[in-house]
């Protein structure tokens, strides 16, 4: 076996090496098959992930059990609930999936586009296998452009999300849909939950090195969209990790 593992330590020497698969054989009894493990990190099938001994090694700046985990985590909450832009769907076509053999699986939550149900459209979709979609509250704050849906998460707790779909129009346009989002939660009767996630598609990037190739967009614009964040609480959290 020879490998050149992600670590900052010379490699071990080969006696260290040579016996260490022999470390994970295990016995069964005769006559009982077994389909091997699949480990995440070094692909072997002579151990589950938990129990690499890779991530052990002294300087291992690789994966590790728990990012691994946490990388599924996020992969099984992404199939929970979806946001689906232009999905230029009329009512009666969310209705007709709503009620069609589909419902065992999937939830629609819609807003269409008022002035043309064929254009536009934004939506949130649950994976009704995993998640409850009984107690779902759903607010189209701008039709066809905008939702708040507040899904059952864990126990009593929830998750706010706020998605959107911003205009492509022109500069205008785009500002005032990021204004419009920021006067509708500062004044707003309707009690709105302040989101815990913003998403969706909005036709704007705050630095342009978040574009390729690399075009800034109007400042007018960026403010705007900060004005919204700096309101709800929010942070990218990528940037700020970087």
């Amino acid at each position: 076996m020879s490998t050149s593992p992600p670590t900052t330590q010379p490699p071990l020497p080969a006696s260290d090496t040579a016996s260490a698969p022999c470390s994970w054989l295990l016995a069964f009894r005769p006559g009982i098959a077994h389909g091997g493990f699949n480990c995440a990190i070094c692909n072997s099938i002579s151990h589950p992930t938990p129990l690499c001994p890779l991530p052990d090694l002294p300087g291992w700046n690789g994966p590790t059990p728990e990012t691994i985990q946490a990388m599924l985590d996020n992969s099984r909450a992404e199939a929970e609930k979806q946001l689906v832009n232009e999905t230029h769907m009329s009512p009666a076509q969310v209705d007709e999936i709503n009620n069609s053999h589909m419902n065992k699986r999937l939830k629609i939550f819609h807003s269409a586009y008022p002035d043309n149900t064929a254009a536009k459209g934004i939506a949130l979709v649950i994976n009704r296998e995993v998640t409850n979609d009984k107690g779902v509250k759903f607010w189209p704050l701008i039709p066809g452009k905008a939702f708040l849906a507040q899904v059952p998460w864990y126990k009593r707790r929830t998750i706010t999300i706020l998605g959107v779909y911003a205009p492509t129009e022109s500069e205008r346009h785009k500002r005032e849909f990021w204004d419009e989002l920021s006067n509708i939660f500062l004044t707003s009767e309707r009690n709105l939950p302040a989101p815990d996630i913003l998403a969706g598609d909005f036709n704007v990037v705050e630095s342009e090195l978040d574009r390729l190739p690399s075009n800034a967009d109007d400042g007018t614009t960026i403010s705007a969209l900060r004005r919204l964040t700096t309101i709800l609480g929010l942070e990218d959290g990528w940037r700020r990790c970087q």
